[in-house]
């Protein structure tokens, strides 16, 4: 204060939340979580501008006590210089999935496995799980053993951290993207803006996602993808078929995918944003 600083909250997520499926041995720590909830809601408080991926998290600072007409919202970002590049879908072979992302909990990818088996029954599919704890022992351990259980009916190719500059590889050689997020209080109350699904849209791949408010955000329901139930691998599985016998309409929700992206995911639309809340709050002079 005596410098006159004023400060700026990202918030990407809340400890008090995020904790309690990064490590759920503290779940029963009541004073621990208290705390955490203290000093969240100190920064909000304190904080002169608010900075928040989507609504969802907006109107949850708000239910805590802060201002939510402070906070402004900036969705996930993607380069488009990079991911626009994508080469389109391959042609004339069975539908191929990728999910980038972890294996927390609310990240529902054993939804997505179930899906899998039970939509093999009824088209060619398989599937690239692409994220940063897919090579952890604990976590390669677990879902190497739900793709050995597909062994036979869907391949799936489990693969670790990836260079951002590998991202159009990855995606090139899959139709669409998958969100299978779970209906947790992760997702439903803090909320987000997951990076995947600006991802596979810069990418010009239609996203299966779970019926969210947070996803609602960013695509609309049978315009850039397919929405299903969260946690409902039966109704993932009955989209990924309704998709796989339609590749004309594949083919339109790419380009609206793609326009999605552009639209609303343009990192530089975002750095301008950004730049316009430090110029409300300071001398415009002190922004290069």
């Amino acid at each position: 204060g005596q410098y006159a600083f004023k400060v700026i909250f990202e918030c990407g997520g809340f400890p008090s939340m995020e904790l309690r499926y990064t490590h759920p041995h503290l779940e029963n720590d009541r004073r621990f979580f208290a705390k955490l909830r203290r000093q969240e809601i100190f920064c909000l408080m304190n904080a002169d501008a608010v900075v928040v991926s989507s609504e969802v998290t907006r109107e949850y600072i708000g239910s805590l006590g802060a201002s939510a007409s402070r906070a402004h919202v900036i969705p996930a970002l993607v380069d488009l210089g990079l991911l626009g590049k994508t080469p389109p879908p391959p042609e004339g072979e069975a539908l191929k999935l990728v999910y980038l992302g972890g294996d927390a909990p609310w990240q529902g990818v054993g939804t997505l496995m179930f899906a899998l088996k039970t939509a093999a029954e009824q088209c060619a599919v398989s599937a690239t799980v692409v994220g940063p704890t897919i090579g952890t022992s604990n976590e390669r351990r677990r879902l190497t053993e739900m793709a050995k259980k597909l062994q036979g009916k869907v391949a799936v190719d489990l693969v670790g951290p990836v260079k951002r500059e590998e991202l159009p590889s990855i995606l090139a050689g899959a139709h669409l993207g998958v969100a299978p997020l779970e209906n947790s209080p992760r997702n439903l109350e803090q909320g987000a803006s997951p990076a995947k699904i600006a991802e596979y849209c810069a990418a010009g791949r239609p996203v299966l996602a779970s019926d969210l408010p947070l996803v609602r955000e960013m695509i609309d329901p049978g315009e850039q993808g397919l929405l299903f139930a969260p946690g409902d691998a039966a109704d993932l599985a009955a989209r990924i078929v309704e998709l796989a016998k339609d590749p004309a309409r594949r083919k339109q929700m790419e380009a609206k995918a793609f326009a999605r992206a552009r639209e609303r995911f343009d990192a530089d639309r975002a750095r301008r944003a950004l730049i316009g809340i430090y110029r409300d709050l300071t001398d415009p002079s002190v922004i290069v």
